[in-house]
């Protein structure tokens, strides 16, 4: 190596030294400012994180909503956040870019009571948010369950068809009903605002588990077992009168 080209070498490695101590020079302040910040700023995020803790309750469910890892409430399985609810008690699950599948939730299972018949629409019939998807009847008692969301319907699972006891026993997985196809991006947007989802749907199961506890009342025969918890089929602690009541209050119905 000649002499010019070490002389280069030696202030190359200079130059990237002094960039180095410059950098570090500079930064220390700013890191130190940025501590000297965090000890005011920490203090100020948890003030407002109490008072919006306090103030909304929007906040306090979605709060709740982040930390619950319960499965169920009063022994009935909880929706999980991957579902939207619609506030007749059927629920919605994206599958695949434009399609999705449709059950009922184990409240309205529990209701109704083991032993249900299923009865749908031909596949390839066009449904809309709000119209009737399916029906769920036990003897004398029928549910019309309303489509969460618009679509048509691709396939019917004939699994819960030929074994109700499946969507008792997973409502929210294999006890799946419709499956649903060809839904608009569009119409999925506008459709989920009048759906329960996200953090809010643990919370808004529980309150409607209450609701149903408080028409049949722990006084009820036998509706209420050890602790609070409801019995798996409720149906049988459901006289006419109070089915009367839930099918129109809880369910949407029209009385039969």
């Amino acid at each position: 190596m000649t002499r010019s080209e070490t002389a280069k070498k030696v202030a190359k490695s200079s130059l990237l030294y002094l960039g180095l101590g410059v950098a570090v020079i500079l930064a220390v302040p700013v890191l130190a400012g940025v501590a000297f910040g965090l000890r005011f700023l920490l203090p100020v995020l948890i003030v407002a994180v109490l008072v919006a803790f306090a103030a909304s309750p929007a906040f306090r469910r979605w709060f709740m909503g982040q930390a619950d890892t319960s499965t169920h409430y009063h022994g009935l399985l909880l929706p999980t956040a991957s579902l939207c609810l619609h506030p007749t008690h059927s629920w919605v699950r994206l599958d695949g870019a434009a399609g999705a599948v449709v059950g009922a939730d184990a409240l309205l299972h529990s209701a109704l009571g083991a032993g249900t018949t299923v009865d749908a629409p031909p596949v390839g019939t066009r449904v809309e948010q709000g119209q009737l998807l399916f029906s769920l009847a036990r003897g004398k008692r029928r549910l019309a369950i309303k489509a969460p969301v618009s679509g048509k319907i691709a396939e019917i699972n004939a699994a819960v068809c030929a074994d109700p006891a499946i969507a008792t026993g997973s409502p929210y997985g294999s006890g799946w009903v419709v499956r649903l196809v060809d839904l608009e991006a569009s119409d999925w947007s506008r459709e989920r605002a009048s759906l329960v989802s996200g953090s809010f749907v643990r919370q808004w199961f529980r309150s409607e588990v209450d609701r149903l506890a408080l028409i049949l009342s722990p006084a009820s025969v036998g509706a209420m077992a050890d602790g609070g918890v409801l019995v798996g089929d409720l149906s049988a602690h459901i006289d006419d009168l109070k089915w009367s009541e839930i099918e129109r209050d809880l369910f949407g119905q029209t009385p039969s």
